[in-house]
């Protein structure tokens, strides 16, 4: 399951070789603060939920290597970044990667992977940016904790069956 966005971003200070902060959040065709865009979206735990186009809402500032609680919402589903880290920064370019949970429309939270990078200034000191979140999969805790359960008690019928036959 994942969920790719993109958008322009305010930096501080506005160098990405020097930028420890994301200001403001927008999207890649206006100045309306805290809104980016559906990119792509893949797998049954959000398709249905969110589509291609829709605003993402951003919670801002964001100091790349700090956690934030609900970095992005959209669709019923948020995003909690846990940790983060700068893998790569330099003039025109910066990536970071990170983890933490998302969470939402009755899904039990889920660690997730989140991706950052941003390049190419624009006229107006932001820069454009592309993100993503992606799980392995997003449980239905219930089903999953249920089955574990009969599974560990099917191991211990059979435990119990073995001991009686042989002592």
């Amino acid at each position: 399951n994942s969920i790719n966005f993109a958008g322009s971003a305010q930096f501080d200070p506005m160098n990405l070789a020097t930028a420890t902060t994301i200001e403001e959040w927008f999207s890649a065709t206006s100045l309306t603060p805290g809104i980016s865009k559906v990119q792509s979206v893949d797998g049954s735990a959000f398709t249905g939920s969110i589509s291609v186009g829709d605003s993402i809402t951003m919670s801002s500032p964001w100091v790349f290597t700090d956690a934030i609680t609900n970095l992005w919402a959209v669709g019923g589903f948020s995003f909690d970044l846990i940790s983060a880290t700068i893998n790569h920064q330099e003039g025109e370019f910066i990536a970071v990667t990170g983890t933490g949970v998302v969470s939402g429309n009755g899904y039990s939270p889920t660690q997730a992977s989140w991706f950052f990078t941003a390049n190419q200034p624009l006229t107006d000191g932001r820069f454009s940016y592309s993100a993503g979140t992606s799980t392995a999969a997003v449980p239905d805790g219930g089903s999953a904790i249920a089955l574990l359960g009969l599974a560990l008690g099917g191991m211990e019928f059979l435990r119990r069956r073995r001991k009686t036959a042989t002592g």
